[in-house]
């Protein structure tokens, strides 16, 4: 310990004759050197949850002649120089003249581990004495102050604009005494909007809904809580913490862009994109941009079950994720459809005609399959039509049927047109007749 001491020299004959003492004229103060501080060092920042307090051995500091040295003018160094700790205390307190004290421990090591407390953001002080073996308290060490910050932990994945599909998990560093950790989910980093909070007991966690495919990166942050509810600091929204979701965009197979299509019979493909769990087909007006029909499939195909009007469309293939959000677009591809048959638009003669007449038929597109036995004329109530000369003009519009022999004067006779002509893409005239009666 440190105590005051005084003394004083008294002239003796014997030992019952000695001159009077009047007062002890010198005095010394025994001393004994501080224990020395380590870690933390006096002021600074520490970010570690668990805080450990160290300090050096005292039976090195006791024997080290360079510390704490006494001063002449104050007192002298008695403490043997082989004196050891037996033990130490130490304090920690949230105020430096330690009236507010967190803990108060004694321990036989040069170190200290708090097992129960893990410092909340703050300012802390602390301090250590040695206790001899004869259970003597020797001076207290220096205060040493630290601040407690709490600690931040890393983002892992997606980081740096990573590229990642909507259903990527957010990945970030443990922390040991996190008991769990609040994440907080943004679009539009340049304006960040929130999407989702979240709460999680590990270091990762998979947003609910997989997260849409946008033009615009998103940025996220995580922040841990310790098991005293300290809360920790969010981690940087910069540059660092923002990544791009993108989908597998299904590749069209067929049909081939800009082809006709029959409108029955148009079956429509495309590529398996990985992590799909669905695909919608579209198609619209190619004029108007009108989406007119969206189908949902599990297949990587789709054959309309009605068939598709006349006229120009565009169709693609939507990937979808498990909630039947889009991970991916295909371009629009354009086809045509022609589901109606060619319309006669004239025909002609009618009512009487000559006997030796030739017949004319106009449609309203180019037709084929135009041929004797595809327009005919059949006296009436007979079964076997007449021979004649069919030819169809340049345009594919316009068909002649000239009869080999007059038409006999009084009979009727009836013109028809047959299934068997069709248009460029197979579909077929609606059959049509008409009846005329021979003249002279």
């Amino acid at each position: 310990g440190s105590s005051a001491y005084y003394w004083a020299v008294q002239a003796c004959r014997s030992s019952s004759d000695c001159t009077p003492v009047s007062g002890a004229t010198n005095a010394f103060s025994k001393t004994s050197k501080k224990v020395e501080p380590l870690t933390p060092a006096d002021g600074d920042t520490v970010t570690e949850n668990v805080i450990t307090l160290t300090w050096r051995d005292y039976a090195e500091t006791n024997q080290d002649l360079s510390a704490f040295p006494i001063v002449e003018s104050t007192g002298v160094q008695s403490v043997a120089a082989g004196v050891e700790a037996s033990q130490y205390r130490v304090q920690v307190a949230t105020d430096s003249g330690f009236s507010d004290k967190l803990s108060d421990d004694v321990v036989n090591q040069t170190q200290l581990t708090s097992p129960t407390e893990l410092y909340a953001p703050g300012t802390y002080y602390w301090r250590v004495r040695a206790i001899d073996d004869a259970g003597n308290n020797l001076p207290w060490s220096a205060t040493q102050s630290f601040t407690k910050r709490m600690p931040q932990v890393s983002l892992v994945s997606p980081v740096d604009g990573a590229s990642v599909p909507g259903t990527s998990p957010l990945v970030w560093s443990a922390m040991p005494t996190a008991v769990k950790y609040e994440v907080e989910l943004y679009k539009n980093a340049d304006s960040p909007v929130r999407i989702s909070r979240l709460v999680t007991t590990t270091p990762t966690v998979v947003p609910v809904y997989p997260l849409k495919v946008t033009s615009k990166p998103y940025v996220w942050r995580v922040r841990p809580t310790d098991a005293q509810g300290n809360v920790g600091r969010w981690t940087w929204m910069n540059t660092g913490a923002e990544f791009t979701v993108v989908g597998g965009a299904p590749d069209l197979v067929s049909p081939a862009d800009d082809v006709f299509l029959l409108g029955d019979e148009s079956l429509f493909t495309w590529t398996e994109v990985s992590g799909a769990f669905k695909y919608r087909w579209e198609w619209r007006n190619a004029r108007t941009r009108q989406v007119k029909q969206r189908v949902v499939t599990v297949a990587t195909a789709y054959a309309p079950n009605a068939k598709l009007p006349t006229g120009s469309w565009e169709w693609r293939a939507v990937a979808l994720d498990t909630a039947n959000k889009p991970l991916g677009f295909s371009d629009w591809r354009s086809f045509r459809t022609d589901s109606s048959g060619p319309k006669v638009k004239s025909y002609a003669p009618r009512g009487t005609v000559a006997g030796g007449a030739n017949f004319k038929v106009t449609f309203n597109e180019p037709v084929v399959g135009m041929s004797e036995t595809t327009f005919t004329i059949t006296k009436q109530g007979g079964s076997n039509p007449l021979p004649a000369n069919v030819t169809l003009d340049e345009t594919g519009k316009e068909a002649k049927l000239n009869p080999d022999d007059r038409l006999e004067k009084g009979k009727k006779y009836v013109v028809r047109l047959t299934s068997g002509i069709t248009d460029e893409h197979g579909n077929a005239i609606k059959p049509f007749s008409w009846t005329v009666t021979a003249g002279s």
